[in-house]
């Protein structure tokens, strides 16, 4: 595993043994990145929700107080393939945090989805947070099978974001980065026909 230095993250965004902050005030924002493709007449497409349908279940945020720059979440602190062409969207703590509703599955069931926001530090970026998702209470923390439950979560989760920071236009894409976004894709396309055979 490559240290922070190696994936060159600032020194300000490590957490070096700091505490969780388990308490958001609501002037918070949430930073999340956003692919370029998924921005649309300046809106959010639901693509850009994705990662909710993958371990962990949870959506990666970064915490707006313990950033310098919204930009920080474009730091991946995995491996060394930050996401600068990327796009950074963000929503306020007091809209998602608590944020409730109800889905329709069909044949008359009903489930109440809510929204809780948890401090959840990694290494080299003590500002990571995730908003985690409730199913009629019980934290939902298998796949989600049913297409209608997860279209309504993408579908209210992209109305609580906007663009904060627009893809930088004069990126210029590397094969390497290509072949990631095809690998994303053909990832992305399995994943839909499994769900659709659960």
């Amino acid at each position: 595993m490559l240290t922070c230095e190696q994936l060159k993250i600032p020194k300000r965004l490590h957490t070096n043994k700091k505490k969780k902050i388990p308490d958001f005030s609501k002037d918070l924002y949430l930073y999340r990145w956003i692919k370029p493709e998924h921005i649309f007449d300046g809106r959010v497409s639901t693509a850009s929700i994705g990662q909710h349908f993958q371990p962990p279940y949870n959506i990666s945020v970064n915490r707006s107080s313990l950033c310098e720059y919204s930009t920080d979440v474009l730091y991946n602190p995995i491996d060394l393939q930050h996401r600068f062409d990327y796009g950074v969207m963000q929503a306020r703590v007091e809209i998602v945090n608590g944020y409730t509703f109800d889905s329709e599955l069909g044949n008359g069931t009903k489930v109440t989805i809510k929204f809780e926001i948890e401090h959840s530090p990694i290494p080299c970026m003590y500002p990571h947070s995730e908003i985690c998702i409730y199913k009629d209470g019980v934290l939902i923390n298998k796949k989600i099978s049913n297409n209608t439950l997860k279209a309504d979560i993408r579908d209210e989760l992209r109305e609580l974001f906007t663009i904060c920071h627009n893809p930088d236009p004069a990126f210029k894409p590397t094969e390497k980065t290509f072949f990631r976004r095809a690998l994303e894709r053909i990832w992305w396309g399995i994943q839909t026909v499994l769900s659709r055979n659960i």
